[in-house]
Formats: C-alpha cells, sequence, structure tokens
C-alpha cells in the first residue's frame, strides 16, 4: 500500500474533483470519479441521487453502470485491470462493490469520517476477490488544498503530532482532508416545526400591534394636531400672564375673515356677524357668530372649526369660544356666538409667514342627540358619549 502519488494519479484525481465540483452545482453530495486502464479513461461518474430519486445512484456505480452499457462482456476484464479515481472514500455499498469487482487501485482524495466504507467506518476488505488491490488516499497538501476546497464549505487539515520536521516540509506530505459539509434534500421537521410556530407568532404580533394602532390612531392623530396645528387646529390660550403682558406689533396687520357652514341635515341659519376684521400680532380681538332656529321644535347643536391656511393655526390662540359646546335653540330663538381670540406676536418672526397677512376662520353646526359630548381636542381622557334622552328636551336658559 503507496501513499505516493505520480503525475497521472494527480490528473485524473483532479478530473474526479471536477466531476464532484458539476455535482455540487447540482445540488448534490461533491463525488465524483474516474475509472482508467493503461492511463486511458474508459468511465467516469457523479453524484446522480437526488436528480434520479434513487438512493443506489452514486458516484462508482454510475460509471459502472454506464461502463457496462458501453462495454458489455468486456467491462468485467477492464474493471480488474481498472484504477478508480474518487474524490471522496467510497460508503460501504460503493467500496463492497469495488472489492467484489476486483479493481486493480483506488485512490482518494479525502477520507469520509462519517460514512466511508474502506478504513474510516466500514471495513469492506473482507470482500476483497484478490490481494493485491492498492489503495492511495492521500494527496500533496497543495494540491489537495486547492482541489477540495472547491467542493467542501469547510476544509479541516490534521498532520500527525509525531511526525517529523523534514517529512512536513516535503512536497509529498501526508494530510487528512475531512469534508464536514453535509447535503441533505429532505427537510429536519424540527426546525421546520420552530419555524412555522415562530411565523405564527410574528403573525399574530403582527395583529395584534395593528389592532393597538387602529385605536391609538384617534387620540394620536389628536395630540398630533395640538402640538403642530396640523389641519387648521388653533391653540387654546392657557397663559394669561403672557396674555397680559404681551406687546403688539404695531408693524403688521393681519385680515381675519369669517366663515359660517351648515349640513342639509341641520336646519339652523348660520352665519358671523363680521365678514372680516384686522388684528395686529399681540392683541386681543371679539367677534362674533350668529345662530338662529327657524322650525317649530327645539334643535341642538354642536360645532367644529377650522382655520386656513394650516401654517398661521400654530399663533392662533383662542380665549374663549362656543366650540365643541351644546347649543340648543328653542323654535324661533337666536343666540349670538362669541370668540375671543389674539394671534401670537411670534407669527411675525416666522419666515413662512413673511408675506401671509389673511386667514379665515371657519365654523361649521351639526345637530346633535341630547346629551351627546364632543371630546375637546386637547383633552385625551375626554371620549364621545350619549347620555339617557330625557323625555322632554330641555329648554334653554335665559
Amino acid at each position: 500500500m503507496s501513499d505516493e502519488l505520480d503525475d497521472n494519479d494527480r490528473r485524473f484525481l483532479e478530473c474526479a474533483f471536477n466531476l464532484a465540483q458539476e455535482a455540487l452545482d447540482g445540488d448534490e453530495v461533491p463525488v465524483g470519479c474516474v475509472f482508467v486502464v493503461d492511463g486511458k479513461e474508459i468511465g467516469k461518474g457523479r453524484n446522480r441521487v437526488n436528480e434520479t430519486g434513487d438512493p443506489t445512484r452514486h458516484a462508482e456505480m454510475v460509471a459502472v453502470t454506464e461502463m457496462w452499457n458501453k462495454y458489455g462482456e468486456e467491462c468485467k476484464d477492464l474493471l480488474r485491470r481498472a484504477v478508480l479515481y474518487v474524490s471522496l472514500e467510497p460508503c460501504i455499498m460503493c467500496s463492497s462493490a469495488m472489492y467484489q469487482l476486483g479493481i486493480r487501485k483506488m485512490v482518494y482524495g479525502a477520507e469520509n469520517p462519517r460514512f466511508g466504507g474502506v478504513r474510516s467506518v466500514g471495513n469492506a476488505e473482507k470482500y476483497r476477490m484478490e490481494d493485491n488491490i492498492q489503495i492511495v488516499s492521500n494527496m500533496s497538501l497543495s494540491r489537495l488544498w486547492g482541489a477540495a476546497r472547491s467542493c467542501c464549505s469547510v476544509i479541516s487539515v490534521s498532520i500527525s503530532p509525531f511526525s517529523t520536521l523534514a517529512s512536513l516540509q516535503r512536497k509529498t506530505s501526508v494530510v487528512h482532508v475531512q469534508i464536514v459539509r453535509q447535503f441533505s434534500k429532505k427537510p429536519n421537521r424540527k426546525i421546520e416545526s420552530a419555524d412555522t410556530k415562530n411565523y405564527t407568532y410574528y403573525v399574530m404580533s403582527l395583529v395584534i400591534v395593528a389592532i393597538g394602532c387602529t385605536f391609538a390612531a384617534i387620540p394620536a392623530y389628536r395630540i398630533f394636531c395640538e402640538q403642530t396645528s396640523f389641519g387648521g387646529l388653533t391653540q387654546v390660550a392657557k397663559d394669561f400672564d403672557k396674555i397680559a403682558n404681551m406687546k403688539k406689533c404695531e408693524d403688521r396687520l393681519i385680515r381675519v375673515q369669517f366663515n359660517s357652514d351648515v349640513p342639509s341635515s341641520m336646519r339652523w341659519e348660520f352665519k358671523p356677524q363680521q365678514h372680516e376684521i384686522y388684528v395686529h400680532p399681540g392683541e386681543t380681538a371679539l367677534a362674533f357668530y350668529t345662530a338662529r332656529n327657524p322650525t317649530n321644535k327645539p334643535i341642538i347643536g354642536i360645532s367644529s372649526y377650522n382655520l386656513t391656511p394650516f401654517q398661521a393655526a400654530y399663533y392662533f390662540n383662542k380665549i374663549q369660544c362656543f366650540c365643541f359646546e351644546e347649543q340648543i335653540l328653542n323654535p324661533g330663538e337666536q343666540v349670538d356666538l362669541p370668540v375671543f381670540f389674539y394671534i401670537d406676536p411670534d407669527y411675525v418672526n416666522d419666515p413662512a409667514l413673511e408675506y401671509l397677512d389673511s386667514i379665515l376662520l371657519s365654523y361649521t353646526f351639526f345637530e346633535a342627540k341630547s346629551g351627546l359630548k364632543l371630546p375637546d381636542p386637547f383633552d385625551p381622557k375626554n371620549r364621545p358619549s350619549i347620555a339617557p334622552s330625557p323625555d322632554k328636551v330641555p329648554e334653554a336658559t335665559k
């Protein structure tokens, strides 16, 4: 038994590694082999287990089948004179078959510590028909490293601790290359089950988060509008010391226009008493709307408001107004509704409002049921609620 390789051995073993690479590219276990007689190739093969669905279609078996189809009965004599070059130590099945066929020499480039049937796991020598078979299981370090690395994901090289320094420096230093990459078409059912369970948890979490976001959207949007005046939501004046001490900007005059709307279902007459007024930033102002019930029955109304352009809403502060409060008007009754407000002096310092000297304040009245309370946009604790309707609608206090 010899571990020395000549040029022909290296050349044909390289062909076996090329076939192994071809098998790897085809999603097979990377094993390839070549049968050689008198320096000439007579057959070759690579793993085709996954391709054919046949667990016996190993590289050696594929090559023997093709040679038998090609040479017929002559194949028996050729195999007895053949040298097998294979990239990986044959398994027990293939090594037993090679011994039964009586091949002359077997050269493999890497040991198969998990399934090898020549030396690693099984020992198929008891099936040998002749005693002159030669086993070569090693290559030179530099040659094997380059060939095996293209076929294997992980390669570990172990050198005997009893080797001398001189033997390690030889070009034909013996190394054992162990292929630890394993290929399998069958999924791991335990891992698959765990992945399915995790996927279910992820989906359920997303559903819960989506539901939570739905409930949080309204108060979050209200807070956002309050802080940014988005959508024309104005500010509510709370700092009365600031109001008392703020200075009027004499060099800037803002025109405030007033608008009123009612939906078709609301039977009130609702309009501003003044079309517009002019206000200096830092100056308080008072405006009035008029609401009248021309019907023959009491109607409860509630209003909302909006200010445009939206950029100016941040500086528009209402001290007192009639929005978000029930207004009960008896048949034929008319009331004046005040709006007390001011424009923050910082209005003049905003570059986005440098050329904006006109804003529009608009109110809309809706008919409401008795007991309906719209949430104050500045109080996140409030929620819409409808109190039990009384037998009679209460009369407006005078």
